[in-house]
């Protein structure tokens, strides 16, 4: 069925997607002139661009969801479910959200084990999302992160 609020969704996905790759354009510079450092055989200029490009791009690992006020939901004349009806005014406060899952290597890091079933596939499973772990793995995962960090971690509700 389809529902005029994925087209906004849609949209909203396309705006931030430039908004996100804009970003991105000075580390992926700097990226390229490490690697035409490399390629013209200035190693020390080379190591030092490819450094500063990996440090931009890496600082990008949370986003920041803004504050947001819109209207959910489908008029009572619109084919839909019964809890999608009427609509309604949502408010959320701004947030942040990791980008990726948590990695096979910081699960490790944090719970000093890796329950990972597929880790004996891949011979660098550590940059892999971690599976095989339960809600409650999980919750302890965050106690301990929060333990280390000092910071307050949670899912999202």
């Amino acid at each position: 069925m389809f529902r005029i609020c994925s087209i906004n969704l849609l949209c909203a996905w396309f705006i931030f997607s430039n908004v996100y790759a804009e970003q991105l354009k000075p580390g992926i510079a700097r990226l390229k002139a490490g690697i035409e450092n490399y390629e013209n055989g200035n190693y020390d200029e080379a190591i030092f661009n490819l450094e500063i490009a990996l440090t931009e791009l890496s600082e990008n690992d949370k986003e920041n969801l803004w504050k947001a006020h819109f209207y959910l939901g489908l008029s009572y004349y619109l084919l839909g479910e019964d809890d999608e009806k009427p609509v309604h005014e949502v408010c959320v406060d701004d947030f942040y959200i990791g980008k990726y899952e948590v990695t096979q290597g910081q699960w490790k890091d944090i719970m000093g084990n890796n329950p990972s079933y597929f880790k004996k596939w891949f011979k660098k499973s550590d940059n892999y999302p971690v599976e095989w772990v339960s809600w409650n793995d999980v919750q302890e995962f965050i106690r301990k992160l929060n333990r280390k960090t000092g910071k307050n971690y949670r899912l999202p509700k």
